[in-house]
């Protein structure tokens, strides 16, 4: 009886410790649908970035780097370059 009894406490620890994490996730989505996402995300440290094409957000302690103009010509020259880096070195490594 003393060895159910002493389960019993425990597993009541376990769903204390359980429900508590599951009522902060609520608290959590609970202020993010009450403030906004961009609230939420200002509180969390992320910092916005606007550009000519919308506002992006960076991870906190990110430096943030001033974009002037359109941002799709400078991203498409990133995204080229990196495929054909890509394609060289497993072009390279077949051999």
């Amino acid at each position: 009886m003393s060895e159910e009894m002493a389960w019993r406490v425990g597993m009541s620890f376990e769903w204390e410790r359980a429900f508590g994490d599951a009522r902060q996730l609520l608290a959590n989505a609970d202020r993010v649908t009450a403030g906004g996402l961009r609230q939420a995300l200002r509180d969390a440290g992320y910092t916005p970035v606007g550009s000519s094409v919308g506002t992006y957000w960076l991870e906190p302690g990110m430096p943030t780097i001033p974009l002037q103009g359109d941002l799709a010509p400078q991203v498409k020259t990133a995204i080229v370059e990196a495929v054909r880096q890509a394609f060289a070195e497993s072009k390279e490594g077949s051999r």
